[in-house]
């Protein structure tokens, strides 16, 4: 993550005792870790802090989403805390105090964004201490997002569940476009690989095909191409983001029909992962690349 885009990454961690931690990177390595503030105080979340930044509102400024819990509580005693960007600097982690997520009560919680469902806005995918995986669907929008409940994942039709203390993330881990869930577990310390598949038959006429995007030149210094199959001409809305959430780049795509391709640089961007999204106006289709530079 280079949160302040100076080309150097940067680690954001929370510890067992709810604190956030920032550390910078620099010329010469990783300086030392300085507390991440909301309001002049130090953010602290009672006990094991996961925080995760994310462009809540979509308007260029980091916000900051952490899972904590009381140090005395019980299982359903956890939370999501979410702390809005002051907007003062867009290089900058300035936050101001925190409203709660009320539709998560679980500990020891882990989360990642990711629109799971290709619908078009950022989903959250959950873990936490009795080892399954969780997704809450997003029924705002992009830039202003709402999460109402949660349900458990499932794999082949079984619920996922590694256990305990599942630690998730979302990535196409075989590359076909699909997204694939990657748990590690303090159980047996295994790491699991779920893969994503389509289901089902898209409604239409006969001979319709399904949009389909591939990415290729991944890993890339900064070119990388976009091929896709659509049935008929149309305007498709191309969008890169870093792993953040905050978009980099952002085109429209006259598509002739049938197969085509279309070239991009970000090569002016920080080394590391990219999403990019096909928006067709009644679906979205995304994939990965990796910027090395």
């Amino acid at each position: 993550m280079d949160y302040n885009n100076d080309g150097y990454l940067d680690i954001l961690a929370g510890d067992r005792n709810g604190n956030t931690w920032l550390f910078n990177g620099s010329a010469t390595g990783l300086l030392a870790g300085e507390h991440i503030m909301a309001g002049g105080t130090a953010i602290n979340v009672g006990y094991n802090c996961s925080p995760r930044l994310v462009d809540w509102d979509e308007n260029g400024y980091l916000d900051l989403l952490i899972g904590g819990y009381p140090t005395s509580g019980s299982t359903t005693s956890g939370f999501l805390h979410l702390y809005m960007n002051d907007n003062t600097n867009p290089d900058e982690l300035n936050f101001t105090t925190y409203t709660v997520l009320p539709f998560w009560n679980l500990w020891r919680t882990t989360h990642e964004f990711y629109d799971l469902d290709r619908d078009g806005d950022k989903d959250l995918v959950l873990g936490n201490e009795n080892g399954m995986v969780y997704f809450a669907s997003n029924t705002g929008t992009n830039s202003a997002p709402v999460f109402t409940s949660s349900t458990t994942l499932q794999a082949d039709g079984v619920t996922i569940d590694v256990g305990s203390r599942a630690r998730e993330t979302v990535n196409d881990w075989n590359e076909d476009g699909i997204p694939d869930l990657i748990i590690c577990n303090t159980t047996n310390d295994k790491v699991q690989v779920f893969l994503g598949y389509e289901t089902g038959i898209e409604e239409g006429g006969p001979g319709e095909v399904t949009p389909l995007m591939t990415v290729s030149g991944s890993p890339t210094s900064g070119l990388f191409s976009i091929s896709l199959h659509m049935q008929s001409a149309g305007t498709v809305d191309v969008s890169v983001f870093d792993s953040s959430g905050r978009m980099v780049s952002d085109h429209k795509w006259t598509h002739p029909g049938g197969n085509s391709e279309m070239t991009f640089d970000i090569g002016s961007n920080p080394s590391g992962i990219y999403f990019v999204a096909a928006d067709f106006g009644d679906r979205v289709l995304t994939n990965r690349v990796l910027l090395i530079r």
